[in-house]
C-alpha cells in the first residue's frame, strides 16, 4: 500500500507527464492515468464509475443530458484530475478520501442516483479495473474514441482485390465484414474481437496490406485499387504487428520485447484505434498499413494497376 503523501507525489508527477491533458474529459484522463501508472509503477489502480444525476437541469453534464462520470482509486483515495470541469475552484489534482467520495460528489455533480437504472441491482457505483467496467461503457468510449480520431493524417491507401470482385465494388464500393476482402484461416480469429467488424485492410504503399501480397508474374488476377480514405474510421493493423512480435489475447495484445516505436507492451484492442500509449500515426508509419472500420463509396475509389498492365520496371519505382 501507498501512503496519502505517496498518491500527492504520484499524482503531480503524472500531470507533469507528457501523458497529462488538462482538456481530457473524465474517461480519457482516468485511462490515461491508470495506463501511466501500470507502465511506469508496476501497479493498476481501480477505476470509480458513478452514476449520473436525476436532476439533469441542475447537473447537466457535457452531453446535456446527463452524464456518468469516472476516478482512479488507490489505496482508498479517489483521485480525479477533471474537478475544475465542474468548478473552477475545484484543485488541478482532487484527491479524496474514498469513504467522503459519495457525499462529495453528491454536491459536486448529484451523482450516486439510482437513475437512471443503468447499474445492475440499482448500483451507484461500479468499482472495478477499467478493462472491467460494463461493456456499454466501453462501447460509448469506443465511439467517442472513434470520433476524436477520425483519420486526418492518410490521404490515400492501396488494397488488393480480384478482377471479378472489381467489378462489384465498382458499384458498390468496399465493404467491411465482406469475406473477398480478406483471406480468413482458422489463425485469425482475432479479427471480429479486435474492431467489431472484418475490417477492409490497406497499405499505404503498395503490397503492404495483410494477408496475400500480388507479386508481379502471380497468378491471380489481382486488381490493384487506390483508396481516398480521409476522414475515415481506421485502426492499427493487427495482423502486420503479429509479424514484429505481437502475441494476441482474448481482450488484447501484447510483446515480450517492447518496440522502440510503441510506449508499452500490453495493449487493449480498443488502442488499435489509438490511445494515450498507442501512438497511431507512429504506428501506420511503421507498419505501413492499416484498416478501415467503415464502407467505402466507389466515389472513393480509383483503379491504378491490374495484372499483365505494368511493367516490371515501373512496378519496381511505383
Amino acid at each position: 500500500m501507498i501512503n496519502k503523501q505517496q498518491i500527492d507525489d504520484l499524482s503531480n508527477e503524472f500531470v507533469l507527464s507528457d501523458k497529462f491533458k488538462s482538456s481530457d474529459d473524465c474517461k480519457y484522463s482516468v485511462r490515461s492515468f491508470v495506463n501511466w501508472v501500470k507502465n511506469n509503477k508496476g501497479f493498476e489502480p481501480d477505476v470509480m464509475l458513478l452514476a449520473p444525476p436525476k436532476d439533469i437541469n441542475k447537473f447537466p453534464g457535457k452531453s446535456e443530458n446527463g452524464d456518468s462520470h469516472i476516478l482512479s482509486i488507490i489505496d482508498g483515495y479517489g483521485i480525479d484530475f477533471t474537478a475544475k470541469q465542474f468548478d473552477s475552484n475545484q484543485p488541478l489534482i482532487k484527491i479524496t478520501q474514498e469513504s467522503e467520495i459519495e457525499s462529495e460528489y453528491k454536491k459536486l455533480g448529484g451523482y450516486f442516483t439510482s437513475y437512471p437504472n443503468w447499474f445492475e441491482n440499482g448500483k451507484t457505483f461500479i468499482k472495478s479495473k477499467f478493462k472491467d467496467l460494463p461493456q456499454w461503457f466501453h462501447n460509448g468510449f469506443k465511439k467517442d474514441t472513434v470520433n476524436e480520431i477520425q483519420n486526418h493524417f492518410i490521404q490515400y491507401g492501396y488494397h488488393y482485390t480480384t478482377k471479378d470482385s472489381y467489378k462489384r465494388i465498382e458499384s458498390e464500393g468496399l465493404r467491411v465484414n465482406q469475406d473477398v476482402n480478406i483471406k480468413v484461416t482458422a489463425h485469425d480469429y482475432w479479427m471480429k474481437p479486435a474492431y467489431g467488424v472484418k475490417p477492409i485492410f490497406m497499405g499505404i504503399e503498395p503490397l503492404k496490406q495483410f494477408g496475400e501480397r500480388r507479386p508481379i508474374g502471380s497468378e491471380y488476377n489481382w486488381v490493384l485499387l487506390k483508396v481516398d480514405v480521409k476522414r475515415l474510421d481506421i485502426a492499427a493493423d493487427l495482423g502486420i504487428l503479429t509479424d514484429y512480435g505481437a502475441h494476441i489475447e482474448e481482450d488484447g495484445f501484447w510483446f515480450k520485447q517492447k518496440p522502440k516505436w510503441l510506449d508499452g507492451s500490453e495493449f487493449t484492442f480498443e488502442d488499435l484505434q489509438g490511445s494515450d500509449t498507442f501512438d497511431l500515426v507512429k504506428v501506420i508509419n511503421q507498419t505501413k498499413s492499416f484498416v478501415v472500420l467503415e464502407d467505402i463509396h466507389p466515389d472513393r475509389i480509383e483503379m491504378v494497376d491490374y495484372k499483365g498492365k505494368l511493367s516490371i520496371k515501373r512496378f519496381f519505382g511505383f
